[in-house]
């Protein structure tokens, strides 16, 4: 809806306007009222107006005076002037000063229909590039803090300052804290759509809550992870600041959504590399969930000191575990659990921190089950509880051998069942992709008609088979892919991106950077 304020001094007028027009009929809502040049700027301040409806004669501000100013404020505005016929020369002058066009009392109702609607279309573009500007935005800034939380260091701290104010934000002291927060059992109880929503609404909610005089940068992470990045504009604000607001979040999440949260909160340290640092912190902290109870705000400081000298292990761990289980490969899925296993022991991790690392390694198999549209009590057993279970294992080696086995027994199950039409057909497109990813027109109708079968059909049996929509496993291929290339060292962009399946280097830069939060070039350089 295009939003209205009317401007006008005359009460009897201003109703006129207000309800003579059905406005929603028209794409149009009035937001506020005003009855002089005064209150309608504190009004635009409060309501943001698209369009601005005054008189040109008022008290204390005149309509020209007031346009003068809304268009210092507010570029974007357009201003529609309404006067008399005695003021018609003084009307036309204000065109020419940028205001948007002028209506000579009296007039039909019609006629304020059709100005308006002149430029409603110039207006709704204006809002979609606005729109798709800040989309645009958010995806640069979430790569850029992603490669901070994740990446080892390949940029000067000068050259993130740069980026940073490119899109609007100045650093200050770069003391950082960061809050990690997940939200909790809601596998289980509702589909990954309504997560997304859930996800958004706590996002919401902590924007409103969490209050610093500095920067604070909320996103949600590659592990759909909801990160709360503090950053104090002065020593003194740090002092301030009442880390309280987050048990305020938490109350109120239980309150208003009705499903718990837990957060993991780092200490405070300077620079990008203590960005990183109280990144891991928060990580620690909310794993250590599993063994401190869910819906609870955890401190990493308050955690015992043995649970915080274990490295994670990195995200494309986790990535390749489910590549591997999508391929129905034992033997590369087990190899690469006990290689962690073989790293928990030479570190020597605490058996309660160990216990949190298994905990994980078992939800990253649920959750893989769950997305392959299979039921879980189907493959693990009727009364299947993961941490009842693990709980009644003695050692860590009998805890280890069984996640082993639980993951033996899904690879197994989803083997002997793979048989059926759907699976297929799933494995008959996942083979056709592996072969022409590299071809820049391949599209899911072409890899229907290759199995002569309706592209609907074959969207919903490869979804249900392996846990992601064809388009996903597209760019999934094609993104590792060029990680391959890049490794290697030895190609120009343009012949990765022909490789890959892209026609435009600059578009397949961005979709890797959207996948993996750094460009290729980054991606490269890190691996030379």
């Amino acid at each position: 809806m295009i939003k209205i304020m009317i401007v006008d001094d005359e009460p009897l007028f201003r109703e006129y306007l207000r309800t003579s027009i059905h406005w929603a009929d028209y794409g149009f809502t009035i937001v506020c009222e005003a009855k002089n040049g005064v209150e309608a700027l504190e009004k635009a301040e409060q309501y943001y107006p698209d369009i601005v409806l005054t008189d040109i004669n008022m008290p204390h501000m005149d309509g020209l005076e007031l346009s003068k100013k809304l268009y210092s404020l507010y570029p974007d505005i357009g201003v529609v002037l309404i006067t008399g016929h005695s003021e018609f020369e003084y009307a036309r002058k204000a065109v020419k000063i940028g205001v948007s066009d002028y209506i000579l009392k009296p007039f039909e109702k019609e006629e304020l229909i059709l100005t308006l609607l002149k430029f409603k279309d110039t207006i709704q573009k204006a809002h979609e590039l606005k729109a798709y500007d800040k989309e645009k935005k958010d995806l640069i800034l979430n790569g850029i803090l992603s490669h901070l939380l994740h990446q080892d260091d390949i940029f000067k701290e000068d050259e993130i300052d740069r980026e940073l104010e490119r899109l609007g934000i100045k650093m200050h002291t770069k003391h950082f804290l960061v809050a990690s927060i997940e939200l909790d059992d809601m596998q289980d109880d509702y589909e990954e759509q309504k997560q997304v929503v859930w996800r958004f609404a706590v996002t919401n909610i902590l924007n409103e809550i969490i209050e610093v005089d500095g920067n604070h940068i909320s996103f949600i992470d590659y592990n759909n992870m909801i990160i709360s990045i503090i950053e104090f504009k002065t020593l003194e604000a740090e002092k301030k600041f009442n880390i309280e607001g987050y048990n305020r979040l938490k109350s109120h999440v239980n309150k208003l959504l009705n499903f718990g949260i837990t957060i993991g909160i780092g200490n405070i340290y300077i620079g990008y590399k203590g960005l990183k640092k109280s990144y891991l912190e928060s990580m620690n902290a909310l794993n250590a969930k599993y063994t401190m109870g869910i819906n609870q705000v955890i401190f990493y400081r308050e955690l015992p000191q043995e649970n915080k000298d274990f490295g994670f292990y990195t995200a494309e761990t986790n990535e390749n575990i489910l590549s591997y289980l999508r391929e129905y490969h034992l033997e590369k899925t087990t190899d690469i659990l006990h290689m962690l296993f073989s790293h928990i022991d030479k570190n020597k991790v605490s058996s309660d921190y160990t216990k949190v690392l298994h905990m994980g390694l078992i939800s990253l198999l649920l959750s893989f089950i769950t997305q392959s549209g299979k039921e879980i009590p189907a493959i693990l057993g009727k009364n299947f509880s993961p941490y009842t279970e693990l709980e009644a294992l003695p050692t860590i080696k009998q805890q280890q051998e069984w996640i082993i086995h639980l993951y033996t027994q899904t690879i197994t199950y989803l083997l002997k069942h793979k048989t059926t039409r759907s699976w297929l057909i799933a494995k008959k497109a996942k083979e056709y992709i592996d072969t022409q990813f590299s071809n820049s027109s391949l599209t899911v109708e072409k890899i229907a008609k290759a199995q002569f079968i309706n592209q609907t059909y074959l969207r919903s049996m490869f979804k249900k088979e392996m846990g992601m929509t064809v388009s996903e496993y597209m760019t999934y291929v094609r993104m590792k892919e060029s990680k391959t290339l890049l490794r290697q060292g030895i190609y120009k962009l343009s012949d990765i991106t022909e490789r890959v399946g892209y026609n435009d280097s600059s578009y397949f830069s961005k979709s890797f950077k959207k996948y993996y939060g750094i460009t290729p070039s980054q991606y490269e350089k890190m691996n030379q």
